[in-house]
């Protein structure tokens, strides 16, 4: 096939875009990339044009094109997310999505969930680089909202052992996870049907992850195996206290869920799901 991929490519961070042309790539595809803008030139031949965050994507020339038509889309849907998915989605051959919790409920049906997966930076461990990251508790991401207060609960309970980093990815992110015991992921904004791409870009790095426990992850990952789940902070504390000082044990799970997300959840994998829905 030929695919027209519109995205933010090489705008850095998690190259979750990158990671999905690849993976097109080494599945046999060819790939032509496209930064955003209301219209991109395309191929006389395009047999699929995909996009992610398209919000600027004239709409009456999306719906003109005689090929098949998809967006990936992978943030949770809320405020203007919400409309503009209601506009595009019935457009789109399938409008793959990770937030399940809302796509039950839309009513639209080229809606399908998909999920995200790690990238392809290879199966060999990193390498711990304390002086780098000199934490015994992590979180790696942004602090919004409900994070704040989530991550002073963190500090005031384990002081200077807890950090919060930022910008961390790719290969940096193999040697974070082998040099931060336990890693903690935030519940917010996550529920039952939606969570972000950390669980993957993290346990595909190697780490001991401490995540909230969800009812659709289940279907994933098993707590206790490949993570281990909290419902809520009271069960985070016990959690990262029981495994603070058990090493074996945490590099025992982390060790399952990186053989796990590398077997069933990489983008490469995730790309063989997206395909097959579309033909």
């Amino acid at each position: 096939m030929k695919i027209v991929y519109v995205g933010r490519h090489n705008a850095g961070g998690n190259e979750d875009e990158r990671h999905v042309a690849e993976a097109l790539r080494s599945l046999g595809h060819e790939v032509i990339t496209r930064n955003q803008a209301p219209r991109v030139v395309l191929l006389d031949d395009t047999d699929l044009l995909l996009g992610n965050h398209w919000y600027e994507c004239d709409l009456r020339w999306f719906k003109s094109l005689p090929f098949p038509r998809a967006i990936w889309f992978w943030d949770k849907v809320w405020g203007s997310r919400d409309r503009w998915i209601r506009e595009i989605a019935p457009l789109c051959t399938r409008f793959f999505l990770t937030d399940a919790t809302w796509a039950s409920a839309a009513g639209i049906s080229t809606l399908r969930v998909l999920r995200q997966g790690a990238g392809d930076y290879g199966n060999v461990p990193g390498r711990s680089r304390h002086r780098a990251w000199p934490a015994s508790v992590a979180h790696v991401g942004s602090l919004y909202g409900e994070r704040v207060q989530w991550a002073k609960s963190l500090s005031d309970r384990y002081g200077g052992a807890f950090r919060a980093f930022q910008g961390i990815h790719g290969r940096d992110l193999y040697d974070f996870s082998q040099t931060v015991p336990i890693i903690v992921a935030p519940r917010f904004p996550s529920d039952d049907g939606y969570w972000s791409n950390r669980i993957y870009t993290l346990l595909g790095s190697g780490a001991f992850l401490v995540h909230p426990r969800l009812a659709a992850l289940a279907a994933e990952y098993v707590d206790g195996v490949h993570y281990s789940g909290y419902a809520d902070e009271r069960e985070m504390f016990r959690v990262i206290d029981h495994f603070i000082e058990r090493p074996k044990e945490r590099a025992q799970i982390a060790a399952a869920g990186f053989d796990l997300t590398h077997e069933r959840f990489t983008y490469k994998i995730r790309c063989q799901e997206l395909l097959k829905e579309i033909q």
